[in-house]
C-alpha cells in the first residue's frame, strides 16, 4: 500500500469517526468508551476530554471545546494541513 493510498484510508476513517461524532454526541450518548485511567484513579491525562473537544468542534462550539481539551483545538488545524500538505503533494508527484 502506498503512501496516498494509507492518507485515503485515514482521511475516510477520519471522515466516519467525524460523522458519528457528528451525528451521536458524547453529551447525549453513552457508548464511548471512558477512560480507564480517569475512571479507576481519577487522574485527568493530556487525551481526556478529548473525544467531546472534537464534538464540540465539529459543532462549532470553539469555547466549549477549548474546556474539553484544549490541547485538541489546538492541533486540529495542524493536522487538516499536514493531512491537505499530503494530498497536495501526492497529486503533484
Amino acid at each position: 500500500m502506498n503512501a496516498i493510498t494509507r492518507m485515503h484510508v485515514v482521511m475516510g476513517a477520519s471522515l466516519a469517526g467525524a460523522a458519528v461524532l457528528y451525528g451521536f454526541p458524547p453529551e447525549r450518548y453513552n457508548f464511548y468508551p471512558q477512560c480507564p485511567v480517569f475512571r479507576y484513579l481519577h487522574v485527568l491525562l493530556p487525551g481526556c476530554g478529548a473525544t467531546r473537544a472534537l464534538a464540540a468542534l465539529l459543532h462549532a462550539r470553539i469555547a466549549e471545546a477549548l474546556h474539553y481539551n484544549a490541547l485538541v483545538v489546538l492541533l486540529a488545524p495542524v493536522l487538516l494541513a499536514y493531512f491537505a500538505i499530503g494530498l497536495l503533494e501526492g497529486a503533484a508527484g
